[in-house]
């Protein structure tokens, strides 16, 4: 349903606009922040296409004292996609308005390991623990951005909107048969930065 969704406002912004000629056509890289890397199309004058993409991989030990320790490995992935659409445009500034769809998965694998000393004599006896948790998120909302060329090939943007999330949170465990499910919803301003080059 969200990625229907995200393919029936990219057809009608695509559908609304007129065709750019071939020396108008701008393809550039974004790098912005919250952090993501993204190509910006120029369909047309008045319309763009801005694809997203961000991954982040982390692990990391820790002792938390002579008998614990414990491991953790992460994984996060995350598509968006906007439609930048021109609302005025002053020379080389131009105003725009930009429905955004994204959807983002994580994925955090935990290991728990404790010796346990019962007293002189006894050999330590070691437990361990594994948890799994798995967050799948869509997000969907609309900006107001405005985009700069201050020299040729390169242009900055800048946007603030409001977004509408929900996700959906799984967490298992190897020592427990039932896993735990939470769901949540999220409405708030979003807001972003970032640098284009253009080839």
């Amino acid at each position: 349903m969200k990625v229907t969704w995200a393919i029936v406002v990219l057809a009608v912004a695509m559908a609304c606009s007129r065709p750019a000629l071939a020396q108008d056509e701008k393809v550039g890289v974004t790098m912005g922040y919250p952090t993501a890397v993204g190509v910006l199309w120029q369909v047309s004058d008045a319309v763009a296409i801005r694809p997203e993409f961000s991954w982040l991989q982390q692990s990391s030990d820790s002792d938390r004292d002579t008998f614990t320790a414990s491991s953790t490995d992460s994984s996060g992935v995350s598509v968006a996609i906007s439609a930048l659409v021109r609302l005025r445009q002053w020379g080389s500034v131009r105003a725009y308005v930009a429905p955004r769809f994204e959807a983002s998965r994580t994925r955090i694998e935990s290991t728990y390991v404790l010796d346990s000393i019962f007293g002189p004599g006894f050999p330590p006896i070691v437990t361990s623990e594994t948890t799994e948790l798995t967050a799948t998120s869509y997000e969907g909302g609309a900006s107001i951005g405005v985009q700069a060329s201050p020299a040729p090939h390169f242009g900055v943007f800048g946007e603030v909107g409001m977004m509408y999330a929900r996700s959906r949170t799984t967490q298992d465990s190897l020592l427990q048969p039932l896993s735990s499910t939470n769901r949540a919803r999220s409405v708030g301003i979003r807001s972003a930065v970032g640098v284009i080059l253009f080839f």
